[in-house]
């Protein structure tokens, strides 16, 4: 099984395509090929690809960061008004958040490799394969720095749900 990435040009044919995480063009093919067992460990080579490419760029600035703000500062801000009569709730909502930040800040450093390019909505819709078993990932509106496992695990959460 070949793997391919989606690229500015529209499928990677070489490193030079990796130059920008975008694509002008839909790849040909089935949605949603992670939900084939033998289809997850290319999957799984095809957001590693992704990662190593742009490891060769430089950080854009203008690219926001799914970091412990993003995934729980700012949800918890949202849950504010919605507990103001509740506040047992919040505050534990506040606790489990904090504890969370401290486990994750111990396990994972904000370096590469752990740390770096993320496509930032990787689910089975968002990557398509061809009768050759070529896949080709698009979609890339989501895309900043943060743990690459989140990469990962976005997708695992998305195989999960469509599988039961």
């Amino acid at each position: 099984m070949r793997v391919l990435l989606a690229g500015p040009t529209g499928l990677v044919t070489s490193r030079r395509d990796l130059a920008m995480p975008c694509c002008s063009r839909m790849h040909r093919g089935s949605t949603q090929p992670q939900r084939k067992r033998d289809n997850c460990r290319a999957y799984g080579e095809v957001v590693a690809r992704q990662h190593v490419g742009m490891d060769r760029r430089r950080m854009d600035p203008r690219r926001f960061h799914l970091d412990l703000s993003h995934l729980i500062d700012k949800p918890l801000q949202h849950f504010e008004p919605l507990l103001e009569h509740r506040p047992e709730d919040l505050d534990y909502l506040q606790r489990v958040g904090g504890e969370l930040r401290a486990a994750i800040e111990a396990l994972l450093p904000k370096t590469p490799p752990v740390y770096g390019f993320c496509h930032g909505d990787h689910h089975g819709g968002n990557i398509h394969q061809d009768d050759d078993g070529q896949m080709g990932v698009f979609d890339f509106d989501c895309w900043g720095y943060g743990w690459r496992a989140y990469d990962h695990s976005h997708q695992m959460r998305s195989r999960r749900r469509n599988s039961s």
